[in-house]
């Protein structure tokens, strides 16, 4: 029935009514804002793309929104969809990483070489999780050095030397220990930046007063370490990815702005 419906109703409709138009897409990547949050950040400018003529969509996935912009004149749009983007640009610069078929893992790449800077990371909640995203782009290997993998408290201490004393009184799940796992992996793998994930990925291990999805990242550099606290869902995997996506588009906007 399905098929009957779109092969003798829905297909011709849709010829008969984009019959000559030429559709040409542009489609922005944005990440660490929610769909609901961006649409009241953007109503205005969403107002002027549709008076203008143009199709808007937003396209949501785990941690990241794409924006797409539709001519259905061709590419005669392609300046004016440009302008509108560039907008968006200058109005949230540090959830946007890019366009088309970049991925995040690219736009961090082609910062870290603008900067000649090499990165590693110390992760406990996302497993190399981290890392594995960082090294797929061919040619890491120019600004990826390692990862220290410290899942355990012991090799927290062993591996990645953050104080005993730290953990024992602020937990692994902290600012104090994503700060000393930072900053003490730059300096063991002798790296320019280095970031730190530490949380509770859940679905159990939480509590009131760090409840599931409760992540610190650390970012670590020649300016110093700081800290930024997350709070996402109760689903493991996505908030693994949320956290991996989240460190990276952090680090990826600092070294475009420092």
């Amino acid at each position: 029935e399905m098929k009957t419906i779109m092969t003798e109703e829905a297909f011709p409709l849709l010829e008969k009514l984009f019959a000559g138009a030429t559709l040409y897409h542009k489609t922005m990547h944005t990440q660490g804002i929610g769909e609901s949050f961006l649409a009241d950040q953007i109503a205005d400018w969403e107002d002027r793309v549709r008076a203008a003529g143009l199709g808007l969509a937003y396209l949501p996935a785990p941690g990241m929104v794409k924006l797409r912009l539709s001519s259905y004149t061709g590419d005669e749009n392609a300046a004016l969809i440009d302008r509108f983007f560039s907008e968006l640009e200058e109005r949230i610069p540090a959830h946007i990483f890019g366009y088309g078929e970049t991925t995040l893992e690219a736009a961090l790449g082609q910062q870290l070489l603008a900067k000649n800077a090499t990165v590693g990371t110390v992760e406990s909640c996302t497993a190399g999780l981290l890392a594995q995203h960082i090294a797929r782009i061919s040619g890491a290997s120019a600004y990826y050095q390692g990862a220290l993998l410290t899942y355990s408290n012991a090799l927290k201490v062993k591996i990645a030397q953050v104080d005993l004393s730290i953990l024992e009184q602020h937990g692994a799940v902290s600012e104090a220990v994503a700060l000393e796992m930072a900053a003490n992996g730059r300096r063991l793998l002798g790296v320019d930046y280095c970031l730190s994930t530490t949380g509770v990925a859940g679905p159990t291990g939480g509590c009131a007063e760090k409840p599931v999805g409760l992540v610190w990242i650390g970012l670590s550099g020649p300016n110093g370490t700081i800290a930024r606290q997350f709070q996402f869902g109760d689903n493991r995997e996505r908030n693994l990815e949320m956290t991996t996506l989240s460190a990276m588009n952090w680090l990826r906007h600092y070294l475009k702005t420092n």
